[in-house]
């Protein structure tokens, strides 16, 4: 297939893929399509697959390049990918046994240097434990760092998601007063009582935010 082939198969799939996108990252060293005589890149299934690879990688991973290249470095010599799981939402209450993330580790799988990650720490927007071996960061914090590198794309900076943590903390002690009468309960009957409705809390007030923010945006931009 041809460049532009490429991009019309695969765009659906990820939205904002270009072409220029597919030779930046041949000029990364990424992919390597063939060339025909005349110089037009040709992409055979195995350049698309790893293509998509790629763009999965970015898209739902929030990877940088130089993580991608080592995990395709991995799948050229026969190796599994290593998954970094995030914690779905019906085992975040009460509170897993999280993996545990070095420093080292969680700059590298968020894609954040130690700079911008000690940014978010004095917004309190991650909050690592200090151990003998140095700070430790939890699964959660990790996600977090991937959402913030993201959003630092539209000039986003810790500072600004602070108003996402101060409004978590009054949620948090809001559901805290709800589920009050549950939370006395010490048998197992009331923990399991106090978690389906904390979840279901949960779920219902993310439902809610989002809606009310689709209804504010159109407020906002009436043209689109």
């Amino acid at each position: 297939m041809t460049i532009g082939e490429v991009v019309s198969r695969l765009k659906d799939k990820f939205l904002g893929l270009s072409i220029s996108k597919v030779r930046y990252l041949e000029e990364e060293g990424l992919i390597k399509p063939e060339r025909t005589k005349g110089g037009y890149r040709k992409f055979s299934e195995e350049n698309i697959k790893r293509l998509e690879t790629i763009l999965r990688l970015q898209k739902e991973k929030f990877l940088p390049l130089d993580v991608i290249r080592e995990r395709l470095r991995l799948l050229d010599k026969g190796e599994s990918l290593p998954e970094f799981e995030e914690v779905p939402l019906t085992e975040c209450y009460p509170f897993p046994e999280e993996t545990q993330v070095s420093l080292e580790d969680v700059s590298q799988l968020a894609g954040l240097s130690t700079d911008e990650i000690k940014d978010l720490e004095s917004f309190g927007i991650v909050k690592p434990k200090q151990t003998e071996e140095g700070r430790i960061f939890s699964s959660l914090d990790v996600n977090i760092m991937r959402i913030a590198r993201s959003l630092s794309r539209y000039g986003i900076e810790p500072r600004h998601l602070r108003m996402y943590e101060n409004f978590a903390e009054r949620e948090a002690s809001f559901f805290q007063q709800i589920l009050l009468p549950t939370l006395k309960q010490k048998s197992p009957e009331g923990r399991e009582r106090t978690i389906e409705r904390l979840s279901e809390l949960v779920k219902l007030s993310e439902e809610f935010k989002r809606l009310v923010l689709q209804k504010t945006l159109r407020c906002y931009f009436p043209e689109l």
